[in-house]
């Protein structure tokens, strides 16, 4: 629905949407032609295309339809008798349905230090969305000044505190849906570079050692390593234990503390493997394989090792 509202032949207004839920769609039921004489006999200073007006309300969800009949939602009818309840009710809920649409984002609102106000980035707004602008402007939300050489559109003040309510919603759910996304690939592609790693494993060593090589990741997600495996034939233990990550072009990976740790514990029985996917499937492909990392890692001047984070805590005094 919110694409057709890019085909609105006229823009409606704060003054005629709320007439309209009010005085034509009210507590009635009402076809399409019905409704469309009810707005030919609105008062002369208001234009009201039904047309536009039923796409309009029916998108953020003001109304309804059922059998070709339009009626008011249930969520307006407390705000009906109220006229500064119902602009407020008509303006937060479209706001929160952009939001939710990323039709407005974060990226679009900044603070202005020479006048002490939060602009709104109108060159940001997708151009088929100008008339839902206008609308959002007839009730208040933005103001307008026109300079000499521009028109700037300021967030009014009464509005701040529930646009900044908004965009922590819009970020902390972008977070998580990005968050999701990220684990999932990064699970995908560490089960790939693992089961890679698994059979590089089994063609490296005879065949009576296959079954004995495995991945214990699955189920010791806290080992500080995927693999358990053998240096060689000879072997009479399991005595290489493989933390295998899946890398692009420049080798980059992260390594936790445990498991950093963990290679320091282990020594040369400690294999960092870095499969790069987008080889895998090339004949004779062979990982890069690092032992006792640790050690050849942190003391090399190949790797750049960089700190992400910091924890910082404060030391009170005795």
């Amino acid at each position: 629905m919110l694409e057709e509202l890019k085909n609105l032949k006229t823009t409606p207004t704060k003054e005629s949407i709320e007439f309209f839920l009010n005085n034509v769609i009210s507590t009635n039921q009402n076809g399409i032609d019905g409704i469309k004489v009810l707005c030919s006999h609105a008062p002369g200073n208001l234009q009201l295309s039904a047309d536009d007006l039923i796409l309009y309300c029916y998108t953020f969800g003001w109304i309804n339809c059922i059998d070709d009949k339009f009626f008011l939602s249930s969520t307006l009818l407390p705000y009906l008798d109220n006229r500064i309840s119902l602009s407020k009710k008509l303006l937060e809920d479209a706001v929160k349905f952009l939001f939710e649409a990323n039709i407005l984002n974060t990226e679009m609102f900044a603070y202005e230090s020479s006048s002490n106000r939060i602009r709104f980035k109108n060159e940001l707004l997708p151009l088929s969305f100008s008339s839902v602008r206008n609308v959002l402007i007839s009730q208040g939300l933005f103001e307008i000044e026109r300079l000499s050489q521009k028109t700037v559109f300021y967030l009014n003040q009464d509005y701040i505190a529930f646009i900044e309510n908004s965009i922590r919603k819009q970020k902390k759910q972008f977070t998580l849906e990005h968050l999701k996304k990220k684990i999932e690939e990064n699970e995908i592609a560490g089960d790939k570079a693992e089961k890679f790693v698994l059979n590089y494993e089994k063609n490296r060593l005879p065949e009576f050692l296959g079954d004995k090589i495995k991945i214990i990741s699955s189920i010791d997600v806290s080992a500080g390593y995927d693999i358990i495996s053998f240096n060689s034939e000879n072997s009479t233990a399991i005595d290489r234990f493989i933390e295998v990550k899946a890398v692009g072009k420049n080798d980059s990976f992260y390594w936790s503390e445990n498991e950093y740790e963990t290679a320091k514990l282990l020594g040369s029985q400690y294999y960092l493997y870095l499969v790069d996917l987008s080889k895998t499937e090339l004949p004779g492909y062979i990982p890069l394989t690092i032992s006792n990392p640790a050690i050849q890692i942190m003391n090399s001047t190949d790797w750049l090792v960089e700190t992400q984070t910091y924890h910082i805590r404060h030391i009170p005094e005795n």
